[in-house]
């Protein structure tokens, strides 16, 4: 969701995360890197240096494509 990068080097990630399986998701705040942590999927936002992120589009054939 948010990655907060603090002027003493530390780097924190906020997420949403699933704690139960019950699909109900709850915002969390980690240190990077932690053991046990690790990266679970890349995200589908492209960073932005200002405002919200841009969705990555995925690449769609032209209407009249063959």
């Amino acid at each position: 969701m948010s990655r907060q990068d603090h002027a003493d080097g530390r780097t924190v990630y906020q997420v949403a995360i699933d704690l139960d399986g019950s699909t109900s998701v709850r915002s969390r705040l980690y240190a990077w890197p932690q053991p046990g942590l690790r990266v679970a999927r890349r995200p589908v936002s492209k960073p932005s240096a200002s405002g919200p992120p841009i969705l990555a589009g995925r690449r769609r054939p032209a209407i009249d494509a063959a």
